[in-house]
């Protein structure tokens, strides 16, 4: 019961800490590179992910968002290339895409190939993007 840190062997910085209820992880659980950058936090209950978790590369770079529900990733979820390019959005459902997921190039471009309708992880179509993959207005959200 209590805070907990684990540190980097050699210079003590902090690699990883959070806090343990009832002997288990609960609330936000951070871990961080040797040089202190912050590369990931997680809410926690009962010991299993339940909430937003967030993914940084060693420049700050925010490179993954992910929703989890008692431990499974179910929810929205997006990824980032290191320079803060929009890689890919969609739903997951237990870990595998579902629905309308949008993939785009390192130029910021879709990526038609590989947008498009999810079921069971598969790619079953290509599938109308959502109003929100667009903003709304046509435009895409990556454009820059």
């Amino acid at each position: 019961h209590g805070a907990w840190m684990d540190f980097h062997p050699g210079d003590g910085d902090l690699r990883e800490w959070g806090e343990f209820v009832q002997g288990a992880r609960s609330g936000t659980w951070q871990r961080a590179s040797q040089d202190g950058v912050i590369l990931e936090a997680a809410l926690y209950e009962n010991d299993r992910r339940h909430g937003v978790a967030k993914v940084w590369n060693d420049a700050s770079t925010l490179i993954e968002e992910s929703t989890y529900v008692h431990g499974a990733k179910t929810g929205p979820q997006r990824t980032w290339y290191d320079d803060g390019v929009l890689q890919s959005e969609g739903e997951l459902e237990d870990g595998l895409r579902t629905g309308y997921w949008s993939y785009y190039k390192a130029n910021g471009t879709l990526n038609e190939l590989w947008s498009g309708e999810y079921a069971e992880d598969q790619r079953v179509g290509p599938g109308t993007p959502p109003a929100a993959a667009t903003g709304g207005d046509g435009e895409s959200k990556n454009a820059r």
